[in-house]
């Protein structure tokens, strides 16, 4: 029987008291319609609990036991999502029937709003350009969530890279204060400087001059044990890694240096250097001419072309290191060897003028029914030379 349903949300939480009941103020049609969690726990109808259900369509369930160390019981709108009437032309219409119908759709709607408030999501106000969608799950795996400059999600540092940072914290805090040390010791050494007019001063009182050269001295050995161990957590701009201490004794765990040949701060682990921090300029973006040296580029994406270089091959190494486009004029009988790695190929253009004999590495030709390819004579004969795993293949694909 239909009834009305009422604007609430269909999910209610209770601290775990005893077995209840715990009443919920949403419609349902029949007691399968809600799912009840004792903490993360999904619990079962009858077993675990009993469904009372109000002529209004709202009700409690009452536990069949008490949840023992338990914190909270909650109560979700769980209707099945699916359509078991169907009207058909000339056939029955009846007012209860439309009525449930009707009240299954609007229990749907309400699930799946109640769903979407505990997801995540950006404000309304947000620009129409925003894509909350996710990285692909290899891109995002083992990482943190982020954000780029415009609001977009993308993945972050590694937990690794965190958890790194994170281990070094308790030294971070020690630099820190050493720093505010410093400052105090600072103020010392101007004291220290001065010992000698306080000194000519305190002469009427030896006891007075005693004292005052007694503190200088406290103030002099506390500045230079801060600076110590400032200066053996802070090793300042350094050319290359160091392997010991300004003092020449075994670094400790959270030193840290500049790299004035990198212009990276290095933080020490214990047993490597690292970086201290990613900076922005890590991320390169690619516009207009870039030149990279000593650059991976890891799955570019490439909208405009490019232009390889065609390499003149004078010698008989079939190698891609000298461009996947290469040409060669015979001038004897070759005997050509390659370097190529599972995954590279080479086009090589042949000059066969004066039909020389040439001997290939061991290939398995894709044409010429698996033979060798015959040459040209007149112009160039092209081959494609490609290896898969540990296998060389071979294709004599046409002539120029």
């Amino acid at each position: 029987m239909g009834v009305p349903i009422s604007n609430v949300t269909r999910r209610v939480v209770y601290a775990a008291s005893g077995t209840g009941p715990y009443a919920f103020t949403f419609e349902i049609l029949a007691n399968t319609d809600i799912a009840v969690y004792r903490d993360d726990t999904l619990l079962t109808l009858t077993t675990n609990y009993t469904v009372t259900i109000n002529s209004n369509g709202t009700g409690s369930i009452t536990l069949t036991a008490a949840p023992t160390g338990a914190t909270q019981i909650a109560i979700v709108g769980n209707r099945t999502i699916q359509r078991t009437t169907d009207f058909v032309t000339g056939g029955d219409f009846f007012a209860n029937t439309v009525n449930d119908e009707m009240d299954q759709q609007t229990i749907f709607a309400q699930q799946n709003a109640e769903g979407l408030q505990r997801a995540l999501q950006a404000p309304q106000t947000d620009p129409t350009s925003i894509n909350m969608t996710l990285p692909r799950a290899a891109d995002r795996a083992n990482k943190y969530l982020a954000f780029d400059a415009n609001g977009n999600p993308e993945p972050g540092d590694t937990a690794v890279d965190v958890s790194a940072i994170a281990a070094i914290a308790d030294e971070i805090v020690i630099v820190a204060d050493i720093s505010a040390a410093v400052e105090t010791n600072a103020a010392n050494i101007v004291a220290i400087q001065n010992a000698s007019t306080n000194a000519t001063n305190a002469a009427s009182s030896a006891v007075s001059a005693a004292s005052a050269q007694t503190a200088a001295e406290a103030a002099r050995d506390a500045t230079l044990a801060a600076y110590d161990n400032f200066d053996d957590r802070y090793l300042g701009a350094k050319s290359s890694d160091p392997a010991v201490d300004n003092d020449g004794n075994a670094l400790i765990a959270g030193a840290l240096y500049f790299n004035s040949t990198s212009q990276v701060m290095k933080l020490y682990t214990g047993s490597a250097w690292v970086a201290a921090y990613i900076s922005g300029g890590s991320y390169v973006t690619l516009t207009g001419t870039e030149t990279l040296t000593n650059k991976t580029i890891e799955t570019p994406s490439i909208t405009k072309g490019y232009t390889e270089g065609v390499y003149n091959l004078t010698g008989t190494v079939i190698s891609p290191l000298n461009g996947s486009i290469q040409y060669k004029t015979l001038s004897a009988n070759t005997t050509f060897t390659e370097s190529l790695s599972s995954g590279q190929s080479v086009t090589l253009m042949i000059d066969d003028g004066t039909a020389y004999t040439v001997t290939w590495p061991t290939t398995t030709w894709k044409t010429d029914n698996g033979a060798a390819p015959t040459l040209n004579t007149t112009g160039y004969t092209v081959v494609v030379l490609w290896k898969l795993l540990s296998t060389l293949y071979g294709a004599r694909v046409g002539n120029a």
